[in-house]
């Protein structure tokens, strides 16, 4: 999250999000989860 941060890639921790939601099934949680990371770090 904090190399995406650098970066810039809002979309990056998006990806994330939707990559650990698929890995470990909590689906959407998970994704609201690395959104709101997302909406911290602007």
């Amino acid at each position: 999250l904090v190399l995406a941060e650098e970066e810039g890639g809002v979309e990056v921790v998006e990806a994330l999000g939707v990559a650990f939601a698929l890995l470990f099934g909590h689906g959407s949680l998970v994704v609201a989860e690395a959104h709101a990371v997302a909406q911290d770090a602007q």
